[in-house]
């Protein structure tokens, strides 16, 4: 079995960075994560996060390609459209 080149991107408040990871062929996104990160370090504002490949939603069972970039998307703080009505009523 070979192996592939992929990037996870993780986005906090407070930390942004992308890892490269050596995956299985085969392997899915869940089987990225969870080997990529054993040793504790994935940050806990992610747990359960919607997860895409280059900016596409995919389930966790989605099957990795040479390339893909695993990204990880936090929830929203708050509703965009209601941001944008708050800042129209201050003006």
């Amino acid at each position: 079995m070979g192996k592939f080149r992929v990037l996870i991107a993780i986005a906090t408040p407070t930390d942004q960075r992308e890892i490269e990871w050596m995956a299985a062929e085969g392997a899915t996104i869940q089987e990225v994560l969870t080997d990529g990160f054993r040793d504790d370090s994935f940050p806990k504002e992610l747990d359960g996060a919607a997860v895409g490949v280059w900016g596409e939603l995919k389930a966790l069972n989605y099957r990795l390609q040479a390339g893909d970039r695993i990204e990880l998307y936090r929830p929203l703080q708050f509703d965009p459209k209601e941001a944008r009505r708050a800042r129209a009523k201050k003006s």
